[in-house]
């Protein structure tokens, strides 16, 4: 009797992602105790790990198409191991599935260790770098834009970064507090950087969150810091005002070199974006 064993994730293939090519990538070596796929010595145990994409839509689950490498040779060291799977028109709608599996018969060994698992678009360098054009920027960042509260189904499931089955305002604070990149060679920023210089200031980003008070087509560069679709005084003015003066810069001492605003400097300005937004509004 043959069994073959499979260990997989899968995921729906939407029409953003027909052009990429997403890369596989792993380490393997051979189970320990003299049950690894190489320890056999009838020639029929197989191992493998996969990408295919499987006819969902018509509910039999055939492959459609597919790739492989064969992890069979492996050795008691892990090995680098990757495939690379262009998504095309044909996919859309169906199931893409990417994993292992083994074939054995007879007890004859076929176990195989994977560590350091990686399914993302080819140049896809970060997490976070959702449309996978290798950076984590503006353009990720506003992914979040109108999907706070959405299931991380389909193109959305890579948005929910601490796997609690939501997309929340704890993945988007992850995202900017973690992930993106600032234009001074840092990672991660606050709530209030308009332009992901890694700074809070009055001149750029204080004024931009004014322009912006009371829009509904809006983005992180126009001041909406909470993903909800628009520019206001209580969420998004007022978490830039609680970050006034923040710097993501590094000192020797890992604190920030910039200095922090007085409190009456904060309140006084805080009086000035609230005036200023119902200037706008008369």
């Amino acid at each position: 009797t043959l069994i073959n064993a499979l260990v997989y994730q899968d995921r729906e293939v939407t029409s953003d992602l027909v052009g990429q090519t997403w890369t596989f990538e792993f380490d393997y070596r051979n189970a320990d105790g003299g049950f690894g796929v190489a320890d056999d010595t009838s020639g029929v145990s197989t191992a493998n790990a996969f990408v295919k994409v499987l006819d969902s839509m018509s509910g039999s689950f055939a492959e459609i198409n597919g790739a492989r490498l064969d992890t069979s040779d492996a050795t008691n060291t892990f090995t680098p191991g990757s495939i690379d799977f262009e998504i095309t028109s044909d996919h859309v709608g169906q199931l893409l599935q990417f994993g292992f599996e083994n074939f054995a018969s007879n007890d004859s060994p076929s176990g195989v260790f994977y560590d350091t698992l990686s399914f993302a678009p080819a140049g896809a360098a970060v997490l976070g770098d959702f449309n996978g054009d290798g950076n984590v920027d503006l353009l990720d960042l506003d992914q979040y834009n109108g999907n706070i509260g959405s299931a991380p189904t389909g193109a959305l499931a890579d948005l929910d970064l601490d796997g609690d089955d939501d997309i929340d305002a704890d993945d988007f604070a992850q995202h900017y507090e973690q992930l993106v990149e600032t234009s001074n060679g840092q990672t991660g920023t606050f709530a209030g950087d308009t332009n992901l210089d890694g700074i809070v200031d009055v001149l750029v980003d204080a004024a931009k969150v004014v322009d912006n008070l009371g829009g509904t087509v809006a983005s992180w560069a126009n001041g909406d810091f909470n993903g909800d679709g628009t520019v206001d005084v209580l969420n998004d003015a007022a978490a830039l005002v609680n970050n006034l003066g923040s710097d993501n810069t590094p000192t020797t001492a890992g604190v920030s070199a910039s200095a922090v605003p007085e409190p009456s400097s904060i309140s006084l300005l805080a009086a000035a974006v609230v005036g200023l937004a119902a200037r706008r509004r008369r």
